[in-house]
């Protein structure tokens, strides 16, 4: 039973619900604010950076890849006219 109440309370832990509710509703509101401002969430943003690949978590629940391939930027050279 020890086992089963420890392994529970690490796992709140980790996925947040163990925190205090000011710091669960700025993470919130910070997420809020990037999905607004980019259309993909923080932790979108972290796998993104991490996958170094364009990765969106929504993408799964419509049925598309989450993860593609960053588009190409196209090189400009700059003193050339």
């Amino acid at each position: 039973m020890r086992k089963f109440l420890a392994l529970s309370t690490i796992a709140c832990l980790l996925g947040g619900c163990g925190l205090p509710i000011a710091f669960q509703i700025a993470s919130l509101a910070v997420d809020g604010i990037a999905l607004a401002s980019t259309g993909k969430t923080t932790t979108d943003h972290a796998v993104s950076t991490v996958t170094s690949k364009d990765c969106a978590l929504f993408r799964g629940l419509k049925g598309e890849e989450v993860c593609r391939n960053k588009p190409q930027e196209l090189a400009t050279r700059t003193g050339d006219h």
